[in-house]
């Protein structure tokens, strides 16, 4: 797999697993914590595989910055929550 999917796949993980930890909060269903706890585990793997392309500082940051965007991004649009302007800040320095 390229670099490029991989840095996809690792976000839409991280996005799948921060939602399902929501959810848990909200319904408070064991399943539903396991799913989380999978799509971290797997987010996981997916960046030791990132390591083959780039060094761990780059794949640090380009995987913190495409997740930060896409959780606020998911988090507005399944939620609805108001994004704030630090919120904002965050996403342009990302």
């Amino acid at each position: 797999m390229n670099f490029i999917l991989l840095l996809f796949l690792i976000s839409l993980l991280d996005v799948t697993a921060v939602i399902m930890a929501r959810y848990y909060v909200e319904k408070n269903k064991k399943w539903i914590l396991w799913s989380s706890l999978f799509f971290f585990a797997s987010s996981a793997y997916v960046y030791v595989q990132l390591m083959a392309f780039r060094s761990t500082a780059v794949i640090n940051i380009l995987a913190a910055a495409a997740s930060t965007i896409f959780v606020t991004f998911f988090y507005f649009m399944i939620f609805k929550e108001r994004i704030t302007r630090g919120q904002w800040a965050g996403i342009g320095v990302a």
